[in-house]
């Protein structure tokens, strides 16, 4: 580090000016850029510890604001990391915005780069993640597009337990989470879409149903999102209920939402159900050590929202060979038999007239009709039998 970076490092307004005033003299403008061994710049440093007075000095003394680091940070970046609203004002009006977005984008995204090597991170999700909030609103303001930039996504099985895409998340599928309803609800007033933008996306919905209180499931729905989106090509076509699969309340919330089983199977269920297409859903139920109990916990959930036991059945018969293995002599054999003998028999007259009026009541009111129930001041046992009482979540947005 030179001495010019550690001024700037302390905000030592008066020791900076000497010593810039000093290389100039020597001839050696070119310091006012050199920092630490990662390529920190003065700038970089001065911004990062909200020392605008230093950073503005810097910038008058031609410091680049497009430095970048070794790992592609820019004074940008360390100013919404930092909540440095100010500094960060001052850097949008030093630079080239449209240059930065594109150098931000990812390489399917555009096929040259004005930057060489890999893309920069995208500031957007970065504020996202410090809870940046007046930062994320400037970078809006100042033209980034609010759905352009993506974030390469890790994919840990419980979240999107798939091999293939999507695999990116906007600024809005990472704020859900990451469960910033701040953070969503600026994305969202600035125009953020609450669906999945492409197939290579993962949908804001899908990282949201993960939420224990399902506050940002809930502002998603409210917003427009979709919860029975279908991508064509891709089994399933709807990740939901993989992502559900290790957390009970999730799960059930999901479904008294009216998530379609039919789309998260991968075919029509109903008709018939082939095991390639059930492949996805028994690699998450048996993901990372569930308990037998969840699996089977998860088994009896479901059969109360299929109509089609037999269906289930084949699925249920493939996941008990599949315990077998998971679980080896630890198998409840009794506890798999009991299930897969009741899934011999056809789902109760009352369980399917529950399934059709619910089906019903969603093609008219939505993701939120069971508040259709309340209106109709049913008996409180046939409002209990309507909205699944039996499976132990009363209230929608409950904490989990």
């Amino acid at each position: 580090m030179t001495p010019i970076f550690v001024a700037s490092q302390h905000g030592h307004l008066e020791c900076l000016q000497y010593l810039l005033g000093a290389a100039k003299e020597a001839g050696k403008e070119s310091l006012v850029d050199v920092g630490a061994e990662d390529g920190a710049t003065p700038l970089m440093i001065a911004v990062q510890n909200g020392h605008i007075n230093c950073m503005n000095l810097l910038l008058s003394r031609g410091a680049d604001p497009d430095k970048r680091t070794t790992d592609n940070v820019t004074a940008l970046h360390l100013a919404v990391q930092s909540n440095a609203q100010d500094c960060l004002n001052v850097l949008l009006t030093r630079m080239d915005v449209q240059k930065f977005i594109n150098g931000c984008l990812l390489p399917f995204q555009k096929r040259k780069r004005p930057f060489p090597g890999s893309p920069m991170l995208s500031p957007l999700h970065l504020a996202v993640d410090w809870g940046s909030h007046g930062c994320l609103q400037a970078l809006l303001d100042a033209g980034f597009p609010v759905d352009g930039l993506l974030l390469p996504a890790d994919l840990p099985a419980q979240r999107l337990p798939l091999g293939g895409p999507p695999r990116y998340e906007t600024a809005l599928c990472y704020a859900a989470l990451k469960q910033e309803i701040v953070s969503m609800e600026i994305l969202l007033a600035a125009g953020a879409c609450p669906n999945a933008i492409s197939p290579e996306t993962i949908s804001p919905l899908s990282a949201a149903l993960t939420s224990p209180t399902g506050r940002e499931l809930k502002l998603l729905l409210e917003h427009g999102a979709e919860l029975n989106y279908c991508r064509e090509g891709l089994i399933p076509t709807n990740e939901c209920l993989l992502v559900t699969l290790g957390d009970y309340n999730c799960l059930v919330r999901a479904l008294r939402l009216g998530l379609d089983l039919r789309l998260c199977f991968g075919s029509d269920v109903d008709d018939d159900t082939e095991a390639a297409t059930i492949a996805p859903f028994l690699n998450s139920l048996f993901h990372q050590g569930q308990s037998q109990e969840h699996c089977l916990r998860i088994f009896w959930v479901l059969r109360v929202f299929m109509q089609s036991q037999p269906a289930l059945q084949d699925i249920a018969s493939v996941a008990f060979r599949k315990a077998k293995t998971a679980f080896r002599s630890k198998i409840d054999v009794a506890a798999w038999t009991s299930l897969l003998s009741s899934l011999e028999q056809p789902l109760s007259l009352a369980c399917q007239c529950r399934i059709a009026v619910r089906r019903h009541l969603l093609s008219i009111h939505g993701n939120f009709f069971e508040s259709a129930f309340t209106r109709l001041k049913l008996p409180q046992r046939i409002y209990d039998f309507l909205v699944y009482s039996e499976l132990g979540l009363p209230d929608l947005w409950a904490s989990g």
